[in-house]
């Protein structure tokens, strides 16, 4: 995996891993797919499609548009652990942020973390929509990141209210992303933010990916997030 890996990573991000970074992809690649079948992390059936469409994907910010070395981060739905911790191996100063609202995720993220001695990382069991009402992270990080997490307002609604001003919100969108950014343009600046940045690239097998970077400009309305309706149905 480590030649596979090391291979792709140079080709596809512009980046010639170090062997502690291969090491650490591997040993986290390793916990995912171990994991997968019983804690339903990701979608992934086989490891190459691990790698090529979570691990690779998730580089890709690094590729064109690489946050500072010291920074705070948010990894907003963040599932398996995709985009922050392939972020976390080549932005080591980072400080990271781990949020799910699915708890058996949380510990997962836990137990590896601890595992893989990956320090300066936090995982949080919390609705979104909760974490943005919170003092202590609301308006306090300088990047949010959020992959496979709903559709474009849904993205912002949960993701600027969390950031500085000044911040970034990162989406990682599929083909449907062109649609969306046209059809939520008036929503971006709604919730205080201005589209830096609109990157289109291919994964390794092909499938058309984009990257949104939205700037925060403003602050945003102090109504968003707004809390989500709980069932009355129970069972």
């Amino acid at each position: 995996m480590k030649k596979l890996l090391a291979d792709v990573i140079s080709q596809e991000i512009n980046i010639n891993p170090t062997a502690y970074q291969l090491a650490m992809a591997e040993q986290y690649l390793q916990a995912v797919w171990q994991a997968n079948d019983y804690l339903n992390l990701t979608s992934a059936r086989t490891q190459e499609e691990l790698i090529f469409k979570h691990f690779i994907d998730s580089l890709y910010l690094i590729k064109y548009y690489k946050p500072e070395p010291e920074t705070t981060l948010l990894d907003l739905g963040t599932g398996a652990g995709f985009p922050g911790v392939p972020l976390k191996i080549f932005l080591e100063d980072m400080e990271l942020y781990f949020v799910d609202a699915v708890r058996r995720k949380i510990n997962f993220l836990k137990y590896t973390m601890h595992e893989m001695k990956l320090g300066g990382t936090f995982c949080l069991h919390a609705r979104a929509e909760d974490l943005g009402n919170n003092l202590q992270y609301r308006e306090r990080l300088m990047w949010v990141v959020t992959r496979a997490l709903g559709d474009l307002e849904l993205n912002l609604e949960l993701g600027m209210p969390l950031l500085k001003m000044g911040g970034n919100l990162v989406l990682y969108k599929g083909p449907k992303g062109e649609k969306e950014l046209k059809e939520g343009a008036e929503s971006i600046s709604h919730f205080g933010g201005e589209i830096k940045e609109e990157i289109e690239y291919l994964l390794p097998g092909g499938e058309q990916r984009r990257l949104f970077i939205i700037k925060k400009r403003e602050n945003t309305p102090g109504k968003y997030p707004r809390k989500k309706k709980k069932s009355k149905h129970k069972g």
